[in-house]
């Protein structure tokens, strides 16, 4: 009798011990989806910022030339974020890539205007008989990278984004 409860035990055991593994692997792809957004938001904190920065001319001029501007970011084993293409081996993976687009509008590419609108008066007025159009630019920095693990291998790119409004001072 005894050997049979053994068995019966040790089976519940495997089960027990199995759904304990299905945990873990879950929990470890949540974890590092939610690291590579949190690495996501910080270069696009980090790119709006360094656009913040430069501030608007006259007519915003300096800031619609970074309209459709992107490049690689590469995040490697050790944290670091380089804008170069680290030499990869074994001892320096390549963790993630990440691709920062900027999107300056306008020039608008459809007929989006925002809400509030962008072409709206800067004067404090609702009219724009009699006011003074300021210029005011939409700045839109995307943060893409590729994802494969956990549920995200049907749709691997993922993006995040950030936004702010300048107008010149």
């Amino acid at each position: 009798m005894s050997l049979v409860e053994t068995l019966v035990a040790l089976a519940v055991s495997a089960v027990g011990i199995t759904g304990v593994a299905a945990l873990v692997m879950a929990s470890s792809t949540v974890v590092k989806r939610n690291y590579a957004i949190t690495q996501a938001q910080a270069v696009a904190q980090r790119e709006m910022e360094r656009i913040v920065a430069l501030g608007c001319n006259d007519n915003c001029a300096n800031i619609k030339q970074l309209d459709g501007n992107a490049r690689s970011i590469y995040w490697n084993a050790t944290g670091e974020l380089t804008d170069t293409p680290p030499a990869v081996g074994p001892t320096n993976p390549v963790k993630a890539e990440f691709r920062v687009a900027v999107d300056v509008d306008p020039p608008y590419e459809g007929a989006e205007r925002g809400i509030p609108r962008l072409d709206r008066p800067l004067d404090g007025t609702n009219s724009t008989v009699g006011s003074v159009a300021g210029e005011m630019v939409n700045v839109r920095v995307s943060v893409s990278w590729r994802d494969t693990s956990g549920r995200t291998a049907a749709r691997p790119r993922q993006v995040a984004v950030m936004q702010t409004r300048m107008a010149p001072p």
